[in-house]
Parts: C-alpha cells; structure tokens; sequence
C-alpha cells in the first residue's frame, strides 16, 4: 500500500526474495497505486518483470514510475502526462508484441489527423412570442438547454488536433517505447521510423499598433499596480530581451543586475543558463516591474508572478492568460501570440544588421538554422543593400571583361562601339559575338567591328530576277 511522505508524495516499496527491491515516488496516489497493482501483480505471476505481453498501459505505469521520466523537467512531465491520454484511450489494450512493427501505431497517427470530435455548448430554447409572462417564465425554468456544436475562432472544429498536438502525443508514445528499448523489451522504437506531420510554422511578427499599445500601457508608472499594464511589461521585455515567454515567467529576482545591466535565465529550454544583455528601454521597465513585485508579492521570487487557484500561493507568472486578457482588451488581435514578441525581436535585430552569432548568444538559439526560422525581416539594412549592390556591379564589370574577350577586342573599344551605336548597341554587339560563335566552329578569322555610321553603301548593281 503506498505510503503518504510528509512532503505530499507517495512512495512504493516491494521487497520480494528473488526479485529486485522497488522503492519509487509519485506525485499523486492513484499513480502509486496503480503502479504497485501491476508490479505485485508481475511478481505473483512469477513472471519476469518485463515482457512484449505487457499492455502499452502497463508499460506506462512503469515508465512513469522510472528514473528516465523523473530526470525530466516538471514541464516536459506535465505535458507527457496530457498528451498520452488519447494514447492510452486507442493504445491501452494492446501489447507491446502488437505494436513492435509500427503498424498499429500508424494508424493511430492517421486518426489524430483526421478525428473531429463536436464539442456542445449549451444554449436554453426561445419562448413564444405570444406567450405570458408568467407563461413565459414558466417556459424558460421548465426548458431544458440544447447542444449544439461548437466551433473555434480559427474554424476548426474543437478536438481536432493540429500538426503540432499531433507531434506532442507521437513524442508521448515514443518515450514509453524508448524506456521499453532500454529496458531490453524491445529491439527499436517503432515510432522513431514514422512519418510525423510537419510542425506548424507561425510567422506572425508584432504589428506597428500593437507594440505601440503595449508600451503605452507597460510605461504608464502611475497605473502599474493594474494586472492590464502587468500584462503589457511582460511582452514588452519580452520583446527588448527576445528571451522566451517561459524563461521570462521563471526569471528570478536576485537574478537581475541593473547596475551590470545583464541578468540570468536558469534552466533554459536548451538546459543551460544563459546570461543576457539588458537595454536601456527593457531596463527601465526591468526597474518598474521590480518595484511593482515588491510591492504586491514581497514573498514571491520572481519578477512576473501570479497566484495559484488553490491556496493563493505564488507562482511564476501565468503568461497564457497575460496574452489572453490583453487580446480581450483590445490591446493586441486574436491572432496575437507569445512568441510574437520574440520573433519580433529577431526580426528587427537582421533589419538592422546586427552579426548572427551576437543575436544566437542574446537569444539562446541551439544553432544558427533555429535562429534563422524567426528571420522574418522585411528588407535588408542599408549596409547589406550597398553590400549586395557592389557584389551586382563588379559582377557587371566582369561580364563586360569576359564579352570584350570574346570579341576580341578592347574594353575601351566596347565602350566606344556602345556610344556610337546609342539607338542599338546590343543588336549590333549581339550580331558579332554570334558571328564570332560561327567562326570559331568553322575555324575562320571574326572580321573587325566596324560601326554602322561609318560603313559606306555598296555600288554593286542589284540583281534583277529573271535578268
């Protein structure tokens, strides 16, 4: 029976002789539960610990409950732990013995595609026009409300995954087939050789009104306490910085160095800590925020924080919902998004012609390639235009060095064919390479370029037919 721990945690401990000890952790009670239902329910079995025979719902228990899920972030946890539901609700029954070619996982992947589930809304029933009042009252307690489908902003139909959902739940399932492979159950992941949808590419910057409102509200000191102008300073230094929403939600207070103008993001999407340059604009917001965190969370750690639905206590800062109140209050449009600050960032940063390597250190990018996927600049800085323009002249010059050649002639000869012959220059140069083209195959001598005003007419009688 699993034993509560006073830190909230539940813990399992099997000792059977001839079988390893099991000692694990889980968060809630009906995971340590069910992990111990299926252990015992091994070791009565006198079966081996692990088989093709198990069901991919037991393989997840024991994943769950291994060192290769706990040394994930808390993030990556939570998000695995949602993810795999529709797994388990399609997968669940079936053995790793079933799923070892691919198959069955293969189409699992077809259907997340091309599942629509409706979700209802209720909706209550009108009342006659000609009906009383109390008639009509007594209508309107005694009707009972309809469904009707409901639909998203975008158009689709709720439920259905996009291609991004649809990775999350694959890379769910290719993690319980990873810990099978490594538990030597398996031979390979089968999901690792499948074909995955194309992830979703957002290229949404921020538009000249929304940054516009964002830094009116994020700058108004008189009205910083409000949540609306909390939720304008988070993207606005989102925005100066190009860090990520979630290395902004956790960025810790004593982590901030103002007089140094630099600050640390720890545990970053890359698992490293990055330190990062702050600006003149992002610190004077930097500096607005910290007074405001002082002021109305002095407990709490971080610079954004928000408090949790149960207890009231802090956490890091709920930037979803930051993003969903200002899309409400008119400040941004409904298509606006998060990372919309962030590409906006790097965006600008190539319009100015900042290095590419000195933006990857800012913004924490793996590699050069990620970075170049928030390139989304809308034309080149004026030194990358006079750059590329001398790049297109001496490339002119070298093609006018390589048609005088061909001719057999002189640049300055060339230049002074093209002045005399103003009205036609590239027939007449055109003419000759071509007849220079027919003597070089036939062997022949090309004959001089001689210009059109100073050839004389010929004297010579023209025929006449039949003469």
């Amino acid at each position: 029976m699993p034993i509560k721990l006073p830190n909230g945690k539940f813990r399992v401990q099997i000792r059977i002789k001839g079988h390893p000890r099991i000692d694990q952790l889980f968060e809630t009670k009906k995971a340590a539960t069910d992990f111990e239902k299926v252990e015992r329910g091994r070791i009565e079995k006198n079966a081996p610990l692990y088989t093709l025979e198990m069901t991919f719902l037991e393989a997840w228990t024991a994943y769950r409950g291994s060192m290769l899920f706990r040394a994930k972030k808390a993030t990556t946890r939570a998000t695995e732990e949602s993810r795999i539901e529709r797994a388990l609700k399609e997968l669940g029954a079936y053995s790793l013995a079933q799923l070892v070619d691919g198959q069955v996982i293969a189409r699992f992947r077809d259907d997340l595609g091309a599942e629509k589930v409706k979700v209802m809304v209720r909706k209550p029933e009108a009342v006659p026009k000609k009906a009383s009042k109390a008639k009509a009252g007594k209508t309107l307690a005694a009707s009972k409300p309809k469904l009707v489908p409901g639909h998203r902003r975008d158009g689709k139909k709720d439920g259905t995954l996009s291609n991004d959902g649809q990775r999350l739940v694959l890379a769910a399932v290719s993690s319980v087939m990873l810990w099978a492979v490594e538990n030597r159950i398996m031979v390979y992941n089968p999901v690792r050789g499948l074909k995955k949808p194309k992830p979703g590419l957002r290229e949404r910057r921020m538009e000249r009104d929304e940054e516009l409102n964002i830094f009116l509200l994020a700058k108004n000191a008189t009205e910083a306490h409000k949540q609306r102008h909390e939720d304008a300073r988070f993207v606005a230094i989102q925005r100066e910085l190009g860090c990520r929403p979630g290395e902004l939600s956790g960025l810790l207070r004593h982590d901030i160095d103002l007089a140094a103008r630099a600050l640390r993001f720890r545990d970053t999407k890359n698992g490293d800590t990055r330190v990062v340059h702050v600006i003149r604009e992002a610190e004077v917001l930097i500096d607005l925020q910290l007074i405001q965190a002082e002021l109305q969370h002095p407990d709490s750690p971080f610079l954004f924080t928000s408090l949790a639905t149960k207890g009231g206590s802090p956490v890091r800062f709920q930037y979803t919902s930051a993003i969903k109140r200002l899309r409400e209050a008119g400040v941004v449009d409904d298509d606006f998004y998060a990372h919309a600050a962030r590409r906006e960032h790097c965006s600008a940063a190539f319009e100015a012609g900042l290095p590419i390597e000195d933006l990857r250190k800012q913004t924490g990018h793996r590699s050069v390639k990620a970075l170049e996927a928030y390139n989304k600049s809308d034309g080149l800085h004026p030194d990358a235009r006079a750059r590329v323009d001398a790049a297109a002249t001496l490339r002119t010059a070298e093609r006018f060095s390589d048609l005088a050649a061909a001719l057999g002639v002189s640049e300055e000869q060339l230049r002074e064919l093209q002045r005399l012959n103003a009205a036609g220059p590239l027939r007449l140069v055109g003419e000759t390479l071509q007849q220079a083209r027919v003597a070089k195959a036939m062997r022949r001598p090309v004959s001089p370029i001689v210009p059109k005003s100073t050839v004389a007419k010929s004297t010579a009688p023209k025929s006449t037919r039949g003469s």
